[in-house]
């Protein structure tokens, strides 16, 4: 708790004594013998010890990224106190020694490659003492004894004095030498802010500690006080303000956000207004970050899951020190709880995200090992505890009695608060200090069942079904490739028996990660000419239609713009997700591409043993990509063997097919099938149907990922249709059969097949376009109808019928099932921004639009964009007034020049900043994410935005009316306008009383 405000551990030390001492709570009583655990072996050292194990003011560092043992290539990662200045790997060799020396700079390797013995020991004693002092000076608080305080500042003296001449940071990190400004001690750059918050945190606790005005034994001429404010505190914060002010650094995202922490907490303890105000007014600015980098769905806008969770931290941190600071500019403070979409990024974000009882991780993040058996909480003390945040700190009665009901879903018991561990430690210091009993009083209820649904402000799909044990369904992102994005849109996850089978590659470093885990053909998507996805800018895709009855659901997106380098046509995927019962479900993937001379679609699953239907063709002329197999030679540092003076950042040639090995090549143009199975006999099977002139590529992924690939290959300029059912089971799958059925009116986007199962066939049709169509199976007759139809069909009594723009469907000698209503499309009549509305003609509405989603569009805009229909009012004027489920504004910012028609923008677009991967470094290169979108300027003029201009940052508008703006302007930009197109897909679901 960063605070310039006394009395507020006046009420801290009363919280935690009652949770610890007066109620006994477990969870209270563990976290403290926990602190106490980690900080009383330190209170018998010496003082003179604790600074003596104190790197130099020169001393060198490493942050432990590629820091690997010289003999075996495993990284050195086991470090003790009882072996000062030493380190070793896995294996037990211990350096430096005699053969491996290290004078504090490093050991240099005959190949070049430096190993920071010395640096990595640095970095260890640095990081230990640092989160030492989170338990010192908690329990100065809680206890008042001095003995906790005095090791305390025992530690930030000692830092503070070697602080200012670390400025170099890891030299292990890429892009850092002792010749660079480049972070503080073993913190890179932003990750600066990281320790200086913790270092800000444990002053702000201790600094009623009497002894702190004495003279310091690291810095005679100064008090331990003005040491630590000076030489720590102020010099963090000038380095984290001055980062995040120079003229090319703009970002929002989680870094940007790590620097205004520092500077902030920096600026309220050292009382440095301009810190203060640069983090609340800056460019770049925890309120420009939450209007620009959270949507109104609460997901965080760089693509990975990590980063949005590791935002979640910073932001939050950034709240209550806000709450607590009184300057003159703030006597009360700010209170950010109040904010919409610092709401819903705490309050919604789990509930919303969440698919089998975990967050898909995409992106840079961790692989998936999660083992789901329904008993698992789905809410950890993280989520528990923001939203507890939300009702203590919010001023709204109303929003805090929805963060009551929250809790009460959440099942967050005190037993498992109790037996948590050390990733919730800062959600459990704040529980501790900072809520009181009747914080607690809220009433348990039933979490509700997760339905199916789409984030369309990220572009997330999720078909789930399914209670406790038996969650399942599907994840894919249709939505913009941004920061720490893998090259993957319409990338699919698949959640079923408990697992994630479908193997997200994760997040690594140097070429194992630029090389191989972010290229588009290491995931479960399609490539084309051998290429990754995004080498030119795109703005992402769009949702089609998606459509639920509570049991069947369906999404289709379309995504040409990310082959764009390779003149892609049509980039289509859809998925189903059919329940069959409550236990079991099988799924439909459909991917339609065109453009190209080669289309590969990707597929691999979780599993120990392969097994398949293939056959097996010759070898000999197997594709030049084969011959590499860099996935068996990757290093322990994720470097490539033979390739350690490339740079951290290289990208190996070849979008990851280098990565394979083990390649051989079987017969596509049959129907077949594969299956991964899993040490616990649990199966996933894909079953293709055939396609002529296919050819099949089976291989083995890398290593570090140990199973097997199946690409499926056509060539030539015809569109390709992959036409898959995926299914599991353990003995026996869900699925009996696959079995194409030939339609009356034959489309290379059009497919029709039966599948069988123990209780029902299903018939399912898919078109591409829609309309109309035929075909006969077993000598009877069926009509059908629309872009998806399934009619599930029971003996031979059709039972259901679920179609998205299906007029009717059924089969002879059998009343029809028709759809009562059909899509809707018109055009937008007007907006109305403050009330989330718009306005069309009553009459292209078919049936009441509430509850149904709406898409808009627009020949010059780069995608779709789509909404929830939460209201509809028929006007005097034969118009309808629209409410749509959230805001439509996509962008805030303030005008900092106008010249003719060019808007300069002090705030970055963050949208409209593509990530790609040049040949030694990250590349920015601006999209169309904004054009055409609607401009508002501060007097309410509207215009309309031409182009983001320029190289990075992506801030310049080009504008068709700059007249309307004014320097100091505030400005706005809408996702939808008078004029637009729009549509709203038909989704029927009809049963009969069988």
């Amino acid at each position: 708790m960063i605070t310039n405000e006394n009395s507020v551990f006046v009420r801290m030390k009363a919280n935690a004594r009652s949770h610890i001492f007066e109620r006994g709570n477990e969870w209270a009583v563990r976290l403290y013998e926990r602190m106490k655990a980690a900080a009383d072996p330190w209170l018998a050292k010496p003082n003179a010890d604790i600074r003596a194990l104190l790197p130099g003011p020169r001393a060198s560092y490493a942050y432990g990224l590629g820091v690997i043992c010289p003999i075996d290539r495993t990284p050195l990662d086991v470090i003790m106190w009882d072996r000062p200045g030493h380190v070793a790997c896995r294996h037990g060799h211990m350096f430096p020694n005699e053969q491996f020396p290290d004078p504090g700079t490093g050991y240099l390797s005959e190949e070049g490659t430096p190993h920071y013995f010395a640096a990595r020991w640095n970095g260890f004693v640095i990081t230990e003492l640092t989160r030492l002092l989170k338990p010192l000076a908690c329990l100065y608080v809680i206890t008042e004894e001095e003995a906790y305080a005095e090791k305390a500042a025992v530690i930030l003296d000692g830092i503070a004095a070697i602080y200012p001449h670390a400025i170099h940071g890891p030299l292990d990190y890429p892009g850092l030498s002792m010749d660079h400004e480049g972070g503080r001690l073993e913190r890179p750059y932003y990750q600066t802010a990281r320790h200086l918050k913790l270092y800000a945190e444990a002053y702000s606790f201790i600094r009623t500690y009497a002894r702190l005005d004495e003279p310091s034994p690291a810095r005679p001429d100064m008090t331990m006080r003005d040491n630590i404010l000076r030489n720590l505190l102020a010099n963090g914060g000038d380095y984290c303000y001055r980062e995040s002010r120079k003229d090319n650094y703009w970002p929002l995202h989680n870094g940007t956000a790590d620097y205004n922490m520092g500077a902030l907490a920096a600026g309220i303890l050292c009382d440095i207004p301009q810190y203060t105000e640069w983090a609340l007014e800056g460019r770049s600015s925890i309120r420009n970050m939450l209007a620009n980098a959270v949507d109104y769905d609460g997901n965080y806008y760089e693509t990975s899951l990590m980063y949005s969770l590791h935002t979640q931290s910073i932001y939050v941190q950034f709240a209550e020190m806000l709450y607590h600071l009184r300057d003159s500019r703030h006597p009360e403070g700010i209170n950010l709880y109040d904010d919409p979409k610092f709401r819903a990024f705490y309050t919604e974000f789990k509930k919303k995200n969440s698919i089998a009882g975990r967050l898909p991780q995409y992106g840079d993040t961790s692989i998936d090992n999660m083992e789901w058996t329904g008993t698992e909480p789905m809410f950890n003390t993280n989520d528990f505890t923001y939203v507890m945040m939300m009702s203590v700190r919010t001023k709204d009665e109303t929003f805090r009695q929805y963060c009551r009901k929250l809790l009460g879903e959440m099942g967050v018991t005190a037993e498992q608060l109790a037996r948590d561990d050390k990733a919730a430690a800062e959600s459990m210091h704040w529980l501790l200090f900072h809520t009181e009993p009747n914080h607690y009083e809220f009433e348990p209820v039933r979490r509700p069942e997760l339905p199916s649904n789409v984030l369309t402000g990220k572009g997330l799909v999720f078909l789930r079904y399914g209670k406790g044990k038996h969650e399942r369904g599907l994840f894919m992102r249709y939505g913009s490739t941004l920061n720490h994005g893998h090259l993957d849109e319409l990338g699919l996850l698949i959640y079923d028996q408990g697992k994630e089978w479908s193997f997200d590659p994760g997040y690594y470093n140097t070429h194992y990660r630029f090389g191989w885990t972010m290229q588009t053909v290491a995931h479960l998507a399609a490539t084309v000419n051998e290429a990754s996805q995004l080498r030119l800018p795109a703005a992402g895709g769009s949702l089609d239609f998606f459509g639920t009855d509570g049991v069947i659901s369906c999404a289709q997106a379309s995504d040409p713009s990310a082959y764009r380098s390779e003149n892609v046509l049509l980039y289509t995927r859809f998925l189903a997700h059919i329940p069959v019962d409550e236990e079991r479900s099988y799924y439909l993937d459909l991917f339609h591409v065109e453009g190209g001379q080669k289309r590969d679609y990707s597929f691999h699953a979780k599993g120990k043993t392969f097994t398949s239907s293939m056959e097996q063709t010759r070898t000999d002329r197997l594709p030049e990509w084969s011959r590499y197999e860099w996935g068996k030679q990757v290093d322990g540092d994720y470097r490539l063997k033979g390739k350690a003076h490339e740079p951290f950042y290289w990208m190996p040639p070849g979008g990851g097919y280098r990565f394979f090995g083990n390649v051989s090549e079987a017969d596509g143009t049959k129907d077949w099938h594969a299956v991964w199975e899993d040490d616990r006999g649990r199966k996933l099977r894909l079953q293709m149907l055939g396609a002529d002139n296919r050819k099949l590529f089976l291989a083995d992924g890398p290593d570090q990922m140990g199973v097997k690939y199946v690409l499926a290959r056509d060539e030539g300029q015809s569109v390709s249709q992959y036409a898959a059912v995926i299914d599991t089971g353990r003995t026996d799958f869900t699925v009996i059969r696959v079995k194409r059925i030939a339609l009356r009116q034959p489309s290379p986007t059009a497919v029709c097949f039966r599948v069988d199962t123990e209780s029902r066939v299903d018939y399912i049709y898919y078109s591409l376009e829609g309309g109309d169509n035929s075909f006969v199976d077993e000598g009877r007759t069926f009509v059908v109808s629309g872009q998806f139809s399934c009619l599930q069909v029971i003996g031979s009594t059709p039972v259901k019928w679920f179609a998205v723009n299906g007029s009717e469907a059924g089969v002879a000698d059998h009343p029809p099932f028709r759809a009562e209503r059909h899509e809707s499309r018109g055009e937008v009549a007007s907006t109305d921004y403050g009330k989330c509305s718009v306005t069309v003609d009553s009459t292209a509405l078919s049936g009441d639009p509430v509850g149904r989603r709406i898409h808009f569009s627009n020949p010059r805009y780069s995608h779709e964009s789509c909404y929830t229909v939460v209201g509809a009012v028929r006007t005097d004027d034969g118009l309808t007034e629209l409410v749509l489920d959230k805001p439509m504004l996509l962008a805030a910012g303030k005008v900092a020049s106008v010249r003719r028609n060019i808007v300069y923008n002090e705030v970055e677009l963050s949208h409209a900043s593509n990530v790609a991967m040049g040949s030694i470094a990250p590349v920015k290169m601006p999209n169309d994410y904004f054009d055409s979108k609607a401009i508002v300027a501060g007097s309410g003029g509207c215009s309309e935005i031409v182009s983001v201009r320029g190289d990075y940052p992506f801030h310049i508008l080009e504008v068709a009316d700059g007249s309307l703006f004014r320097e100091r302007d505030d400005l706005r930009i809408y996702d939808v306008k008078a004029g637009d197109r729009f549509r709203i897909p038909a989704v029927s679901s009809v049963e009969t009383a069988h």
